[in-house]
């Protein structure tokens, strides 16, 4: 488990097409295809490096139309396998994933009406997720049928215990003292 950056965002339109067709064409090069491992090692440097640069491009500028939705957060427990189900689907048509030293992407295309469907007993990060996943799916629902949601996953450090959140409640961080 891990303590990790989530970034959702969905874009619609023109540029929805044009991002899909590189996250299509990054996926292509691919050197295995296989669905049960994932490793960055399974793409050349030089594409790994593209997806940093659209990464990078995404947190930087992906602030304004045709930016449907955009949502951030940090996730303390979350396992790459709730991501996957939320998200992935099997057709590589709609749906396809990619991963560097940084970063995991998955990108689906989906239509307005869509829902994800939570098990109730889910823990809470899994709903808070699936919420934001459900918000981005219907964002601007009555200007564009057809979407590309692209989920950004950034491993910050391992898993923070109960304990350590507890702990940093009683304390002012580093980070706002220097």
């Amino acid at each position: 488990m891990a303590t990790q950056r989530i970034l959702l965002i969905t874009i619609g339109g023109a540029l929805a097409a044009t991002v899909w067709e590189d996250i299509r064409r990054w996926s292509e090069c691919r050197t295995t295809t296989s669905s049960e491992e994932w490793s960055s090692d399974q793409w050349p440097v030089d594409v790994r490096h593209q997806i940093d640069r659209f990464v990078a491009k995404i947190y930087a500028s992906a602030l304004t139309p045709p930016i449907l939705y955009r949502s951030e957060h940090v996730d303390c427990w979350s396992m790459g396998d709730v991501f996957q189900t939320a998200l992935v689907k099997p057709h590589s048509d709609s749906s396809r994933q990619l991963q560097t030293e940084s970063h995991e992407i998955i990108a689906t295309w989906v239509r307005y009406s869509e829902q994800i469907m939570l098990d109730p007993d889910a823990p809470h990060e899994t709903k808070w997720l699936y919420n934001r996943v459900n918000e981005a799916i219907s964002a601007w629902s009555e200007l564009e049928e057809n979407r590309l949601v692209v989920l950004v996953r950034s491993v910050i450090r391992g898993l923070f215990t109960d304990q350590e959140i507890v702990d940093s409640l009683k304390t002012i961080p580093h980070w706002w003292n220097g």
